[in-house]
């Protein structure tokens, strides 16, 4: 399916990952809660691995100039995936849901 021309929703969803990205890389500096220790995220190796392929996909599309409902599916899957790693990640770390 491709993108309507200068759609603001495509516009809108590309601001938001801009400012994850950005607000991701903050956190990398943040410190630690008084009494816990930091510790290393496993489950953002698996994130990144997830993005890397929806990149990947998305970016065949651009290059056939639409993307197909099996590309939008492994799209969604990556993205349950990465849902999938962050609920584990928020189990292990204590974190628990909101």
């Amino acid at each position: 399916m491709p993108l309507v021309y200068r759609d603001p929703n495509a516009t809108r969803v590309a601001q938001a990952l801009r400012r994850l990205a950005d607000l991701i890389e903050s956190l990398k500096g943040a410190k630690p809660a008084a009494g816990y220790e930091p510790s290393l995220h496993s489950e953002l190796k698996q994130i990144a691995v997830r993005l890397e392929r929806i990149g990947n996909t998305l970016e065949a599309g651009k290059k056939a100039g639409r993307t197909t409902s099996a590309q939008l599916r492994s799209v969604a899957r990556n993205f349950e995936g990465i849902a999938e790693a962050l609920e584990k990640g928020a189990g292990g770390a204590g974190g628990g849901r909101s």
